[in-house]
């Protein structure tokens, strides 16, 4: 190469490291202009909080049920309608019941003809072959209606043993019941209509069951009877006994079929304020209430609630309820009073958990809102902010303002208008702020500009990102 090129060369670096340094100087200059976007290292009270959605409920309450399933003919009262216990709700259409009670007691009487006619018939041929005909489909009946007593005591038995482990469990789950009906096809239909049931109706369900399974042995005794009276009119005894059954069994449907007429005009069971099944907050499955609405024992045609007793409920993550204790303060916000926050505290802490609509696994908390002003209704959303921690005399700044630089936390500094890093050692988080325990004091000026903090750690991002 000549001496020539190696000057030109030469200049052409000298010309672009005085480039550089030029750069460098008016960047500089830029971060020490006084521009920078800042704030002030401040002393006070920081509170971590965990901000939980959810809804108001009551803690009080009164399910209103049919006694038999039907619809409805009249209904007396309204959504949000006040009432006291005992006052008339709404009526049921009591046509088909008294067409049961007709039928009920029409069988009844047939029982009774039966019993007197044991020992007055003749047997004959025809007599004979009809009465064996009556004894099959009698056995057949009795058949169907015992396999149906026994699937649902077995699906109760299954329920009650996944319910206990359930419960048992650590900690405590709901029952899959989908899954456990797939587990066992064979009662499945009866494990998924028993789940929709309480434990009283489930009872009453099984009970029933066991009733028409007795009423069908009962005829099939009779049917049974009556072929052997007819077979064997020397011994009408076993006749005999299964009619006197089949009486009492008809006798018992009889005072069935009155008890439902008798309960067909539903009445609150107690004071409080009406709240139809469509309403938020009320946990039932069935069309809102009307003329012409089908109901039936399984759900609640309406719920009795009791507003002066409600409370805001919450879900709170697994990983948070056990840094929730009763008496930590809380502050609750409705989206029907955007404008209020109804300061109180977390009364307790569900402690069975439940699944939220995401999927995941949550705790009921429940918060006090009993003594407020406003006029709060069951079903109202809102959030609740529980203060798990107060911090005094701690050094706080916004959470922006704390950024990462090679694993370690550090602020930007701002001193005369120069900015610059410095590491420090963080503490609690709340929801905009962090606590600084070593490495900036109270009044000192912190860089929140994102350009000026990117540039001085190498690009990096703020804290978390």
């Amino acid at each position: 190469m000549s001496r020539r090129a190696k000057i030109i060369i030469a200049v052409i670096a000298l010309l672009l490291v005085c480039g550089v340094i030029g750069i460098f100087v008016a960047f500089q200059a830029s971060q020490s202009a006084g521009d920078i976007e800042t704030v002030t290292a401040r002393t006070g009270t920081l509170s971590v909080t965990v901000t939980v959605s959810g809804a108001v409920e009551t803690d009080v309450s009164g399910d209103v049920f049919a006694p038999t399933a039907g619809t409805l003919a009249a209904v007396y009262v309204e959504d949000g309608e006040e009432v006291e216990a005992g006052d008339a709700l709404a009526l049921m259409d009591t046509a088909p019941m008294y067409a049961e009670l007709a039928g009920a007691q029409a069988a009844y009487e047939q029982a009774l003809a039966s019993l007197d006619s044991i020992r007055k018939q003749v047997p004959s041929t025809t007599d004979k072959e009809s009465a064996l005909a009556a004894e099959q489909a009698a056995l057949t009946a009795y058949e169907i209606a015992k396999d149906a007593y026994d699937k649902l005591v077995e699906a109760d038995e299954i329920l009650g043993e996944a319910e206990e482990d359930a419960l048992e469990s650590v900690p405590p789950r709901s029952v899959d019941t989908t899954a456990l009906a797939f587990e066992n096809p064979d009662v499945a239909a009866e494990i998924l209509q028993l789940s929709q049931m309480t434990p009283a109706q489930r009872d009453a369900q099984i009970d029933q069951a066991r009733l028409q399974m007795e009423q069908a042995y009962a005829q099939y005794l009779a049917a049974k009877a009556q072929r052997e009276q007819l077979e064997s009119a020397d011994d009408v005894s076993a006749q005999r006994a299964a009619a006197e059954a089949q009486v009492s069994q008809a006798a018992e449907a009889v005072q069935l079929a009155q008890r439902n007429i008798d309960n067909a005009e539903l009445i609150a069971p107690i004071d409080g304020t009406v709240a139809f099944p469509t309403g938020a907050g009320v946990a039932a499955a069935v069309a809102e209430p009307a003329p012409g609405a089908s109901v039936s024992p399984a759900a609640p045609v309406m719920t009795i609630v009791q507003l002066g007793a409600v409370q805001f409920v919450g879900d709170v993550d697994e990983a948070d309820v056990d840094s929730i204790d009763p008496g930590m303060g809380a502050s609750v916000r409705l989206d029907a009073f955007p404008l209020e926050e109804f300061p109180s505290s977390v009364a307790r802490v569900g402690q069975v958990s439940r699944t939220t609509v995401t999927g995941g696994n949550a705790f009921p908390v429940y918060v006090d809102l009993s003594g407020t002003s406003e006029s709060i209704l069951v079903g109202m959303q809102g959030s609740a902010d529980i203060e798990l921690e107060e911090i005094v005399d701690a050094v706080v700044v916004p959470i922006e303002a704390l950024l990462e630089d090679d694993g370690e936390d550090v602020v930007v500094v701002v001193i005369d208008g120069v900015a610059e890093t410095r590491v420090v050692e963080v503490g609690k988080f709340a929801d905009t702020q962090v606590e600084i325990l070593r490495g900036l004091g109270d009044g000192e000026e912190i860089s929140v500009d994102g350009e000026v903090n990117a540039s001085l750690i190498g690009g990096g991002s703020p804290f978390g990102g």
